[in-house]
């Protein structure tokens, strides 16, 4: 018995592994889906990444590469689309995991690059430069041509940053190497053309300049594109500041706001189209352009825009007189600067680490656990209570069942006792009348000794009824002990008692249980008030008295 309940509870503990193993399996399958999807069309559609990323509902019950694979491209679809990614630390852990691997090249240059990418806007250029080296040199084994060239144009952007022009056009220009190798990689060319323009014309290597510039502009109306011609003249018009061409530096940088779409864009236009003015002494045209700026800083994050805004209306205000506003403007200049300096300094690469270490590691498992555990114990609940709604609606059916048969078998035995009684009844009038016959024959011809047949045949007949009467006994004993009469009652009650009741209860007048039973109709009225009383001596109430004896 123990054995088989222990098999029975082993099948549905089995059972309910498998089912939470297929829903897991499922919801998986969709996941990496999405995931494959997602890093698919990253370089071309990052908008479309980022939206496939979030449609994944939970990427920790992920397998722990396919979750750090998660964790770098979704830093990488929000780097891409422009959005916050300070708050991003995981990148560290996918880091150090793919590193440890040490089996899938580009995953480690892209958790190290956008490790880098992290420490850049943190503010934290030297640690971001550290990054991007050590992502260049994974990038080379994984023959990655796109990631090859964001990588080489992003550390030439921050060699350009510090004013290393000459190594900023060298690493533009092995990007342009990888992108050329690229089919339909024209967008990502021009925006490398435009950085190797800037770089060119700050370095006052014109020519060159002038050469990436018409090669850039070039490609973008073969494209057809409005977009890469704005950033192109974006491009141009801060290089021409740069010469002092001031001229043509403002017919391509208002050419440019006139095309932006894009917010963001159109302030930093303002910006320079501000400062454009104010350095020909332009006072209202660089007021025009600056006064939107005045609403808009407060909004912005980037500390260093806000810095070069409150420097342009601080010099506007001195030149208009108002000398109160500079030094205003002054002050909030000189805080951009201190903030921006503090951020720079504050955030050297071992204290940045410190703050992934193991403790904060645990706490994301932990967390990743107990998100698993509390999935894991609401599936087995669901199970559960499938199970026991199972078993229950078994329960209700063998429970019909029973009664079903139960009421057929008291049905089948009401029966049988009646049949008995009725044969009973039968054999006690005919026994009387053959008495009566016989004594009446004995009478007319004078007979006094009766014949030995007269014998056989009567006895016959009290053997007869007395076998019926033990049946009906019997019968009507295992009767009351359906009707929930329990058996040590209905053994204090004779032979006679449960004939008197089974006669009773099949409904026969008190006249014919006289007969049947061989007994006067007083005597009877007297055996059914003992009957009575030895019932409720033990403990039958009146009704069921009644029930059986009415």
């Amino acid at each position: 018995m123990k054995t088989l309940i222990f098999r029975k509870r082993k099948d549905i503990f089995v059972f309910m592994l498998l089912l939470i193993s297929l829903f897991s399996c499922k919801d998986n399958k969709k996941s990496l889906d999405l995931l494959s999807q997602a890093q698919g069309i990253m370089y071309l559609k990052p908008d479309s990444a980022l939206i496939l990323l979030d449609s994944i509902k939970s990427p920790e019950s992920l397998s722990k590469n396919n979750y750090m694979q998660y964790v770098v491209a979704n830093v990488q679809a929000k780097y891409k689309n422009y959005k916050d990614i300070t708050s991003d630390t995981l990148i560290f852990v996918a880091r150090d995991y793919f590193k440890k691997k040490d089996d899938d090249p580009k995953q480690i240059a892209l958790a190290t690059f956008y490790s880098g990418a992290y420490f850049y806007e943190k503010g934290s250029v030297r640690d971001a430069m550290a990054e991007y080296l050590k992502a260049a040199k994974y990038a080379e084994e994984s023959n990655d041509l796109h990631l090859n060239g964001l990588i080489q144009s992003s550390i030439g952007y921050l060699y350009l940053k510090e004013y290393v022009y000459d190594s900023a056009v060298v690493r533009y220009e092995r990007a342009l190497e990888y992108y050329n190798k690229i089919p339909n990689s024209d967008s990502v060319i021009v925006r490398t053309l435009c950085s190797l323009y800037t770089t060119c014309t700050v370095a006052k290597r014109y020519e060159s300049a002038d050469m990436y510039y018409t090669r850039g502009l070039a490609i973008a109306k073969q494209m057809k594109s409005k977009y890469y011609e704005y950033m192109l003249d974006w491009h141009i018009g801060l290089a021409l500041a740069q010469r002092e061409e001031y001229d043509k530096s403002r017919y391509y940088l208002r050419r440019a706001l006139a095309s932006s779409s894009n917010a963001q864009d159109s302030l930093k236009l303002r910006l320079s189209l501000s400062r454009l003015y104010l350095d020909v002494d332009q006072l209202d045209s660089a007021r025009y352009f600056a006064e939107p700026l005045k609403d808009k800083v407060s909004q912005l994050s980037d500390i260093s825009t806000k810095m070069r805004i409150y420097s342009v209306l601080s010099r506007l205000e001195a030149k208009q007189g108002n000398y109160k506003g500079a030094y205003d403007y002054l002050v909030l200049d000189q805080k951009m600067y201190e903030a921006l300096k503090e951020k720079q300094q504050s955030l050297g690469l071992r204290e940045i680490e410190k703050k992934y270490d193991l403790s904060e590691k645990e706490k994301k498992m932990l967390e990743l656990q107990m998100r698993e555990y509390i999935i894991g114990l609401v599936a087995l609940l669901a199970i559960l209570l499938l199970i026991i709604a199972v078993l229950a609606i078994r329960v209700i059916r063998n429970k019909h069942r029973l009664e079903k048969r139960n009421n057929a078998f008291l049905n089948k035995q009401m029966k049988n006792m009646m049949y008995l009684n009725s044969i009973y009844k039968n054999i006690a009038e005919e026994s009387a009348a053959f008495e009566k016959e016989i004594e009446a024959l004995s009478i007319t011809y004078g007979i006094k000794e009766k014949s030995k047949g007269y014998e056989q045949i009567r006895t016959s007949l009290k053997n007869m009824k007395k076998e019926t009467e033990q049946r009906l006994s019997e019968l009507t004993f295992d009767y009351m002990e359906t009707q929930s009469v329990h058996p040590k009652i209905l053994s204090t009650l004779n032979s006679a008692d449960l004939l008197f009741l089974s006669l009773s209860y099949c409904g026969y007048e008190t006249k014919d249980i006289s007969i049947i039973m061989g007994v006067k109709p007083h005597a009877l009225q007297m055996r059914k008030s003992r009957l009575i009383k030895k019932l409720q001596e033990i403990n039958i109430s009146d009704t069921r008295i009644s029930s059986f004896l009415e």
